[in-house]
């Protein structure tokens, strides 16, 4: 699981980096639930959900496994994530993509490395650590 104090300062600038990537790319916020492996700020794969794709669990567990397949080249130990629109509070998507991340990323051995991005954070739903900003801005 990941925990705010458990990041390195790098994570900590790429999740900030994620999170400003997303107020970029949706400065209305609205926009599909997308789901990035790789590193966040970094080098990453998506794959958009359309709004009306129903996904059970095994098909989330694939779409993660083949996510995380694909940047291993690029990114050895990767992350996985949602970028969601709407509150930094936990709701039923990152907790089904959360179980998926897990399986998935069990599945290839590796470490569960899974968060949830808005526009206003980013948190780990499964045990509520994360960062908020209220006025996050690019550095100059």
């Amino acid at each position: 699981m990941t925990r705010a104090d458990d990041l390195s300062p790098a994570e900590r600038r790429g999740l900030r980096v994620a999170v400003l990537e997303l107020k970029a790319r949706s400065p209305r916020g609205r926009f599909a639930i997308r789901v990035g492996a790789g590193v966040p700020g970094g080098p990453a794969h998506w794959f958009e959900i359309a709004g009306d794709d129903a996904l059970d669990h095994a098909l989330r567990v694939e779409v993660a496994g083949a996510l995380v397949h694909r940047i291993r080249p690029r990114a050895p130990s990767p992350w996985l994530w949602i970028t969601r629109p709407g509150p930094l509070w936990v709701v039923d998507a990152d907790l089904a993509w959360s179980a998926a991340a897990r399986t998935a990323l069990a599945e290839a051995d590796l470490t569960s490395r899974f968060v949830v991005v808005t526009r206003h954070g980013w948190h780990e739903p499964t045990t509520g650590h994360g960062q908020a900003w209220h006025r996050l801005r690019q550095r100059t």
